[in-house]
């Protein structure tokens, strides 16, 4: 997993779309569809999730569960780049899958990390 440092207005980008929550919740549905595909597929999301919530806990120097300030909540920033790793993870099955709901959720949900990512070009691929 790649750790990534994004600007302060990047930041504050996510947390404005992440306080619409009919909105993240439609961008994030594909994942939960893609997470119910089994035990593998829950224990990969768990995986996934734990070490989320691990290094944003690194990143903001505070231990999960323990108190901090809005900005450096370790589980609201997990909560909020969790579904971007997920995309990531399901990446071939989202990129370019004929389902628009799919490749939408995949370009919104990593829009803020192309070209700060490796392998997210800064402009979206398409079939």
């Amino acid at each position: 997993m790649q750790a990534v440092r994004l600007p302060k207005t990047d930041l504050d980008a996510i947390r404005r779309n992440g306080l619409d929550s009919s909105r993240f919740h439609q961008l994030t549905a594909p994942m939960r569809e893609l997470a119910r595909g089994g035990v593998d597929a829950k224990a990969d999301n768990q995986a996934l999730h734990d070490s989320v919530l691990n290094l944003a806990a690194e990143a903001t120097g505070t231990r999960v569960g323990e108190e901090a300030g809005y900005e450096l909540n370790p589980e609201w920033v997990a909560e909020i780049v969790f579904p971007t790793a997920q995309a990531l993870m399901y990446r071939e099955q989202l990129e370019n899958h004929p389902d628009e709901r799919r490749s939408a959720a995949f370009e919104e949900l990593t829009g803020l990390f192309r070209g700060k990512v490796e392998g997210l070009e800064s402009a979206p691929r398409r079939g």
